[in-house]
């Protein structure tokens, strides 16, 4: 038996817009409430307008329950990098429509979405399934509540699906994934005992459609899974020539820090040769003086005339006298 892919937006919409049942069934399987729902009133969908483009478009279904809580069930084929403001967005919508002039904000049911993604959206973590609430910064166990965000990453639970025993969710989630796959794990008398999951399998067998309607939901999945072929290597292509120009930058900075060091170390090289050759130049003149000086003395008291001194040494005579004057006579 051929099924088709639940993810499509016209089979979401057949399944979880025209049978509450099932669509009771899948919230209360997959998110962790405190009540579980018992029925509920589907709402119309006029919060937002759907993508033009066919690659980006969102399936969702709303509804409200007999607690007053609101559901928004979304498809999301694939992954937008403004999908939370977008969730935060029409979730706001849905609480700030509910209070009416004669009602108080007490009044206000909770808002809860749920987005399946059919990839990877959450990188670096392993988990896939995420709740996300409004929390105090500093003191997490405070919540402000009205609002919560779920999402599944449907290509992320695939790799990492591990359940020993075939629980409601995991039957859910993978009939989103590969229903096929169920009537080979349950026989005919184990699926009877999921009367949800055998209604939604019966819905998306292949011989309920014509072969124009089958084409046309492969048509749309095929442009989804191109669109995602494409940014992922857009993403790739991205990465590597990130990679490519901090490693030039970094090669080319190298290159001058190393051009600028050797000059600069030139330039204190000589600078410091300069300084040094200076007081060196000033201890050998010093220490010549004074020895010129011992000299001239040492022949002046043994008696020779101040003339041959000065000549000998390259000095004047007045200076010659002088210390002859001072140390001599």
């Amino acid at each position: 038996m051929k099924y088709l892919d639940p993810k499509s937006d016209y089979l979401f919409k057949r399944l979880f817009a025209e049978n509450p049942n099932l669509l009771i069934d899948l919230l209360n399987a997959v998110l962790p409430l405190e009540d579980p729902i018992a029925n509920i009133e589907y709402l119309p969908n006029e919060l937002t307008p759907h993508e033009q483009d066919a690659k980006l478009s969102i399936v969702d279904v709303r509804c409200v329950d007999g607690f007053g809580r609101h559901f928004i069930v979304e498809m999301q084929m694939a992954f937008q990098t403004f999908l939370h403001k977008r969730m935060m967005y029409n979730a706001s919508k849905v609480l700030s429509r509910q209070l009416s002039k004669t009602q108080k904000y007490d009044e206000i049911g909770n808002v809860y979405t749920l987005c399946f993604i059919d990839e990877v959206a959450e990188k670096g973590i392993e988990d896939w399934f995420h709740h996300y609430v409004v929390t105090h910064k500093k003191y997490g166990e405070r919540q402000m509540y009205g609002m919560e965000w779920f999402f599944i990453e449907l290509g992320k639970w695939k790799k990492n699906s591990n359940f020993i025993q075939y629980e409601k969710q995991f039957l859910w989630l993978t009939f989103l994934s590969e229903p096929s796959k169920i009537p080979d794990m349950l026989s005919p008398a184990e699926l009877a005992k999921f009367n949800e999951i055998s209604d939604a399998l019966d819905i998306v067998k292949a011989t309920n459609f014509t072969e124009a309607q089958i084409n046309g939901m492969e048509k749309y999945l095929d442009e989804v899974r191109s669109y995602q072929t494409a940014f992922a290597q857009a993403e790739k292509m991205k990465k590597e020539a990130l990679e490519e120009g901090l490693k030039k930058g970094l090669e080319q900075g190298l290159e001058q820090g190393l051009e600028q060091g050797l000059e600069k170390g030139l330039q204190q090289g000589i600078q410091q040769g300069i300084q040094q050759g200076i007081q060196q130049g000033m201890q050998q003149g010093i220490q010549q003086g004074t020895k010129t000086l011992e000299s001239a003395l040492s022949d002046l008291k043994a008696g020779i005339s101040i003339e041959e001194v000065a000549g000998k040494y390259s000095l004047e005579k007045s200076y010659v006298a002088f210390l002859y004057q001072q140390f001599i006579s």
